[in-house]
């Protein structure tokens, strides 16, 4: 006879599998991918952190740019948040603008990365210099990486709404297909996903190298 605890055990377990069996293909795919790059990042991170301490202790502190695009990332995280709401409410204007409003505040972010790329240049960090600075670029560029991918989602569904905006039925059909929601889920998981590994990365060079 089973015990309560071991029937308890056994209904997670099938809940477990049937959330999975129910996840859409694009759902999977996606949190496979997280996955996947959360190890990359965990790994490189680890390597990381065995060179920085005898390759980057002359650095002061981290390039304050650094600390503007860690902000815009986060507000374009809040805007992205915002876009299922409009979505529900079939405000496919609003929808529009913040998709809009999320993209600029990426393409911002990946513009300061670069100038704070540059001013570790300038402090005398370089790519090609030691181990630990080497990963210290290679781990944010793997992340501008990412958030080009990210971009590129935006920027079709951005394309997609505008183009339906302008023809009632299509606005309609689009505001009223669950498929489109899921595109959008997609899009928000994937963009919190790339907000969160920055956060996390920021503030544990911020630690490390300031």
């Amino acid at each position: 006879m089973e015990s309560p605890f071991q029937s308890i055990t056994k209904k997670k377990k099938k809940s477990a599998v049937r959330l999975i069996e129910e996840l859409h293909p694009y759902k999977t795919i996606l949190y496979l991918s997280m996955m996947g790059s959360g190890i990359l990042f965990f790994f490189l991170v680890l390597l990381y952190s065995l060179f920085e301490s005898s390759s980057l202790h002359s650095v002061e502190a981290v390039p304050k740019v650094f600390v503007f695009s860690t902000v815009l990332l986060m507000a374009s995280g809040y805007s992205v948040s915002s876009i299922l709401p409009a979505y529900k409410k079939e405000d496919l204007k609003r929808v529009k603008n913040l998709l809009l409003l999320t993209m600029l505040g990426g393409f911002a972010f990946s513009l300061l990365q670069f100038t704070g790329w540059y001013q570790l240049y300038e402090a005398g960090i370089f790519f090609n210099g030691k181990q630990g600075e080497s990963y210290l670029f290679l781990i944010s560029g793997i992340h501008i990486f990412h958030l080009l991918g990210g971009l590129f989602i935006l920027g079709y569904l951005y394309r997609q709404y505008r183009i339906c905006s302008a023809d009632p039925v299509k606005a309609l059909v689009v505001m009223t297909n669950p498929y489109e929601r899921t595109k959008l889920e997609i899009a928000a998981g994937f963009w919190h996903f790339i907000d969160v590994v920055w956060v996390g990365l920021f503030f544990y060079f911020f630690l490390t190298i300031g």
